[in-house]
């Protein structure tokens, strides 16, 4: 999202997102969120996260003397969800990673329930947890 449409495109999604947050304890639908999340992991900004009330929990950027390509977030919101994010199609990369479809089945305990994730994102995430 590194081109000249981006910040016109995140000023559209703040603007629905204002529609759906304006009286008090409304809750923004998860789609909306994850779409807004979709764009500004691409540029994260931790002054302009694009969901209000939203708490960045961790946010890892490339370090390649490191061996970590991988870009991501997690992110929690005042209602308890968390949101998982990554850059999924800047580099040759990450295309690679995207081949891998299917949704990994990650037991949470403390959640007491499973938490599906795309798997390249998770085999890659594992592999450089180990670098």
């Amino acid at each position: 999202a590194k081109d000249a449409d981006y910040p016109e495109r995140m000023a559209t999604i703040r603007g629905l997102i204002s529609c759906f947050t304006r009286s008090e304890g409304a809750r923004l639908p998860p789609d909306l969120a994850c779409a807004a999340l979709s764009e500004w992991i691409y540029e994260p900004s931790l002054d302009h996260l694009p969901v209000p009330g939203l708490e960045l929990v961790k946010l890892q950027t490339p370090e390649e003397h490191h061996g970590i390509n991988l870009q991501w977030a997690v992110l929690r919101d005042s209602w308890g969800s968390c949101f998982v994010v990554f850059r999924g199609s800047e580099t040759v990369l990450d295309w690679t990673e995207n081949s891998y479809l299917s949704l990994r089945r990650v037991v949470v305990p403390a959640w007491q329930g499973v938490l599906l994730l795309h798997s390249g994102f998770w085999s890659t995430a594992e592999a450089e947890s180990l670098c």
